[in-house]
């Protein structure tokens, strides 16, 4: 009989979509208890008996089992899953592949909100990911301030600049063009013309006050 198995697999974007491991219909014929019913269960051959320690160490939250599948793949997988469910992030270590082990330490490091994880992290790329989530959700620009991608540590700031209604943040922010849009968004925000005013392009500058006097005329007692 022909097992159609979808291993777990490991990506990573900008906002990272929900993690999850899908097994397929076919697995439901394996209701194994404990670690013998898979040893010895009736449908015998490698893949039953990897997807049914899968499963079970997934259920059970418990690595041991894990570590009794043999396909690295999925493997890999179980202790992901069982590392975040736990959640330990000890156990994410025991994931081979670099990519999926780096996820395992971002997801984590997310869910508990501890940006130490975001930095044993090995992909650049990831690390940079975790650490913009995690000011942002922690609203602290210490954070922004160990991305290494320029443009993603200037977003970084940007968004939070914003969201905390201060426009001292801009002013970390490299590129001029966004650093003005910064200043605008936030004057804009505390209807001040003097943050207005800290703009360099003189039409950004400019719109920028026109939208400050017209948000206090608009706010001002008939």
């Amino acid at each position: 009989m022909a097992v159609c198995v979808l291993v777990f697999s490991f990506g990573c974007v900008k906002q990272p979509e929900e993690t999850t491991t899908s097994i397929p219909a076919t697995t439901t014929l394996i209701a194994a208890t404990t670690s013998i019913e898979c040893e010895f269960g009736e449908m015998g051959g490698q893949i039953p008996r990897d997807l049914c320690y899968y499963k079970l160490g997934i259920s059970e939250k418990e690595p041991e089992i894990c570590g009794k599948v043999e396909n690295q793949e999925m493997r890999d997988g179980c202790y992901y899953m069982v590392a975040v469910t736990k959640p330990d992030s000890s156990l994410c270590r025991k994931v081979e592949d670099q990519k999926g082990r780096d996820m395992c330490y971002y997801t984590l490091a997310l869910s508990r909100k501890d940006s130490s994880l975001c930095g044993v992290i090995q992909n650049q790329k990831i690390r940079d990911d975790c650490y913009f989530d995690a000011a942002i959700a922690r609203a602290d620009y210490s954070l922004c301030t160990v991305i290494q991608n320029q443009t993603l540590r200037d977003g970084c700031y940007g968004r939070l600049a914003f969201s905390r209604k201060d426009h001292v943040i801009c002013e970390k922010i490299h590129d001029p063009i966004f650093r003005d849009s910064c200043y605008s968004n936030v004057g804009a925000a505390l209807a001040d013309h003097l943050i207005c005013g800290k703009i360099q392009d003189q039409q950004k500058k400019e719109r920028c006050r026109v939208s400050v006097t017209s948000m206090r005329e608009t706010s001002a007692p008939q």
